[in-house]
């Protein structure tokens, strides 16, 4: 009983008294000469020590830690978000630089390409094939 707190106090006055059989009016004399032989400071005394007690504001935090918590959970995890959108952007565009560049490589082959398959070798003039596109567009737009 030595750990029992009290955190509130209801209003309610102690009114003492006690009570003896009507057959034991001796008693009911002797117990009453005994308790008004007690002087007013005695009584408050013995009031305090067994009656009132000491009153302690207690917070209860447990709340606020809980949602310090549940804060700091959903805080790290946006961070955490944060960090891996941030290392996929990085990733994408190091590939569409990557892209980028082979998309210029197959482009400058398309045109060497081209080159080759309208030119000799040799001699680097327009081939047989497409000398023979050039006389059929003129030969189209002329008739």
């Amino acid at each position: 009983m030595y750990d029992l707190k009290i955190i509130g106090k209801l209003p309610i006055d102690y009114n003492l008294s006690y009570g003896i059989i009507n057959t034991e009016e001796e008693l009911f004399n002797i117990i009453q000469k005994a308790i008004t032989s007690i002087s007013k400071e005695e009584k408050d005394r013995i009031f305090r020590k067994w009656i009132a007690v000491e009153q302690q504001k207690v917070t209860d935090y447990s709340l606020v830690w809980k949602v310090i918590f549940v804060a700091t959970f959903f805080i790290l995890l946006i961070v955490y978000w944060n960090i891996k959108l941030y290392k996929a952007k990085q990733e994408i565009e190091k590939t569409n630089i990557l892209l980028k560049k082979a998309q210029k490589e197959i482009e400058d082959k398309n045109i060497a390409l081209e080159k080759l398959a309208i030119t000799d070798k040799l001699t680097d003039v327009y081939n047989r094939t497409k000398l023979d596109e050039i006389l059929n567009a003129v030969l189209d737009f002329v008739f």
